[in-house]
Formats: C-alpha cells, structure tokens, sequence
C-alpha cells in the first residue's frame, strides 16, 4: 500500500551533514540510507494495514460469539423461570 504524498520524502531534500551527527554516533557506512529507511517504513505501514484487517476480522468473530452468548444466556434464563414455576407448582399446598 502506497504511503501518502505527504509521508514521501521530497527529492531536493537535503541530507543532514557529517557535522549533525553526534560524536558517538556509528560510522555513515554502518547506518542505513534514506532509501533503506523509507522503504522499512513503508514495509511496516503495509504489515500495520495487515493487522489492522486481522483485528477487524478477529472482531467480527467476537461479536458473533457474543450475539451466540446472550441468546443462550436469554433461553437458559426462560428454562430457568420455567423450571423455578414448575417446582412451585409440584409443591404440596399446605
């Protein structure tokens, strides 16, 4: 998936000099270049988007047990009351 235009690095922008970087900073060799840095980002937004779509499909599917959870919660609920009415009723009236 395409980062949008504002997340893209302009072409003429400069690179920040040698002078910038801290002292303890790593050799320029060792560190990873603009390219390498935008492309992982873009790798993470496209891995983001991915689970982003697993949580929404994960939720579908807790929304469908809960639905699954309160009917059976409602029936057993009836054939509780029910069966609390049929005790009362088998009760010697005394």
């Amino acid at each position: 998936m395409p980062l949008p235009p504002s997340a893209t690095p302009p072409s003429s922008a400069p690179l920040p000099s040698r002078t910038l970087l801290p002292a303890s900073a790593p050799p320029r060799s060792s560190t990873p270049s603009q390219g390498d840095i935008w492309q992982r980002m873009r790798d993470l937004e496209v891995k983001l988007q991915e689970l982003k779509a697993y949580q929404n499909e994960s939720m579908k599917h807790v929304r469908i047990a809960w639905d699954e959870h309160t009917k059976i919660s409602s029936k057993l609920k009836e054939v509780e009351e029910s069966m609390g009415l049929l005790s009362k009723g088998l009760r010697p009236q005394g």
